[in-house]
C-alpha cells in the first residue's frame, strides 16, 4: 500500500459523525473537513498547517491534507477534528470514553460486557461507582469511536460520551 493510500485508509477508520448520549441529551459531533489533529510532536514540515495547539496534551490542530506516515515521528497519532452540533469549537478525540450505568449498578460488575464491546475500564470513581472511564482494548482512538454503538446497547447504560478536548476562547 503506498503512503497516500495508507493515509486515506487511516482517515477512513474514523466515523464522520459521533453521537454522545446521556439521559438528558444527545450531542452530535461532525467531522470537520480539511482538518486533522497530531497527537505528539508536530514535525517541522507540518508547522505551516498548524491552526492551534492543546499544549498541555501535546496536540496540534492543523488544516490541510492528512499527513503521510513518513512525515510523523514513531508513536505519533493523527485523528480527525470534530465540532459539536451548534457550538462549532474544534474538538479532538482522546480515545477515552465515559460510561455511566443506572444506579446502583457498579461499572466494575460489567467488565466482561465491556470487554466484549472492545473496552477496558481505565478509571473508576469512588464517589460514583456506576461510572467509569474506558479505553479501547486495542489502544486505537478510531476503534474507541467506531465501537460506541456497542456500549449504548449494553443493559442499564445511561450515558456514553467520548472524551473530546477543545480550545476554548478566554475572555
Amino acid at each position: 500500500m503506498n503512503n497516500r493510500m495508507c493515509a486515506e485508509h487511516e482517515q477512513a477508520a474514523y466515523p464522520n459523525e459521533i453521537l454522545a448520549v446521556s439521559e438528558r441529551r444527545a450531542v452530535r459531533y461532525t467531522r470537520l473537513p480539511g482538518c486533522f489533529a497530531v497527537h505528539g510532536s508536530l514535525p517541522d514540515a507540518l508547522l505551516p498547517t498548524r491552526l492551534t495547539d492543546l499544549q498541555r496534551e501535546n496536540i496540534s490542530i492543523c488544516r490541510g491534507d492528512w499527513p503521510r506516515p513518513e512525515q510523523l515521528a514513531p508513536g505519533t497519532n493523527v485523528t480527525p477534528v470534530y465540532a459539536p452540533e451548534g457550538a462549532g469549537h474544534p474538538s479532538v478525540p482522546t480515545g477515552l470514553v465515559f460510561i455511566r450505568f443506572q444506579a446502583p449498578v457498579p461499572s466494575e460488575s460489567r467488565r466482561e460486557a465491556l470487554a466484549r464491546a472492545g473496552y477496558v475500564i481505565s478509571r473508576t470513581m469512588p464517589y460514583a461507582p456506576e461510572a467509569a472511564w474506558l479505553e479501547p482494548i486495542s489502544g486505537s482512538i478510531a476503534e474507541a469511536l467506531t465501537n460506541l454503538p456497542r456500549l449504548t446497547t449494553l443493559a442499564d447504560v445511561e450515558a456514553v460520551t467520548p472524551q473530546f478536548l477543545s480550545v476554548v476562547a478566554r475572555r
